[in-house]
């Protein structure tokens, strides 16, 4: 039972998030603690190894921390259909919130070049931004900013639109063609949907991620089902091996007997 835990801890089957692929390198510093300290054995080490072999083969076969399983998550895999890598794009959150905070962090993880945070307080922006490794700009910066990003994510809590349809219509004239990625996640949101009519303007909703994300979950729930016979068949492999090592003195020291009554 330990060791199919074990397994199954390090392929993301037993986290929180199915599939979260930071326990396996949480498990990794794990065992190279354990190593340093000269805490592990043959046994230990050959379970390590083996665990550590199978959680890369799962993640690869099954695709199970492919599909993105968080709003935020969710936002940066669309943004990445739409953009192909984010190298070089810029970003810029509208809101100096948790969950604006969480995309702005995804997003730069993903390679966004620049990423800009702004809120109604300048303040909240300043926070925001150096908490999240962005730059801070005015709340009136918005408009003459959307000519230039990439990305814009809005996350206030406005009773009514931030983005209207004119704004952004006469940003576009500007942008020469190039594509615009939203993402509203406010409630009551922050971008009037018929933006979404515009030209070269994807604009994403918090129900249209939260659909995104809800049947990427059922994907990994596949990819779980079949990581578990990856997993099985490797704890028989290893049990196999740990069994050996009692069954090896039994078979040397037969061995000895017969020679030595053959020799008589």
């Amino acid at each position: 039972e330990a060791v199919q835990h074990l397994f199954s801890v390090a392929s993301g089957l037993d986290s929180m998030i199915l599939g979260e692929p930071q326990i396996l390198g949480q498990v990794k510093r794990a065992y190279r603690i354990a190593q340093r300290s000269g805490s592990t054995g043959p046994i230990l080490d050959r379970l390590l190894q083996q665990c550590l072999a199978t959680a890369k083969r799962v993640r690869t076969v099954t695709g199970i921390s492919r599909h993105a399983v968080s709003v935020a998550f969710a936002a940066v895999s669309l943004a990445r259909q739409i953009f192909g890598e984010l190298q070089g794009r810029t970003a810029l959150v509208i809101g100096a919130g948790k969950m604006g905070q969480l995309v702005a962090t995804n997003l730069l993880s993903h390679g966004v070049r620049e990423l800009l945070v702004t809120s109604r307080t300048y303040g909240r922006a300043v926070l925001a931004a150096t908490a999240v490794g962005g730059k801070a700009a005015e709340w009136d910066e918005i408009v003459p900013r959307l000519s230039e990003v990439d990305i814009v994510v809005s996350c206030t809590a406005a009773p009514g639109f931030v983005l209207d349809h004119a704004m952004v219509a006469n940003v576009l004239k500007g942008r020469r063609g190039q594509p615009l990625f939203a993402i509203d996640i406010a409630v009551p949101r922050d971008i009037e949907p018929s933006v979404n009519e515009l030209a070269n303007v994807y604009l994403y909703d918090i129900d249209g991620l939260q659909s995104v994300v809800e049947a990427n979950v059922e994907e990994r729930r596949k990819a779980a089902q079949k990581a578990q016979k990856e997993i099985a068949r490797d704890v028989r492999a290893y049990l196999l091996w740990r069994r050996s090592l009692t069954i090896t003195p039994t078979i040397v020291s037969l061995r000895e007997r017969l020679t030595e009554m053959g020799s008589h």
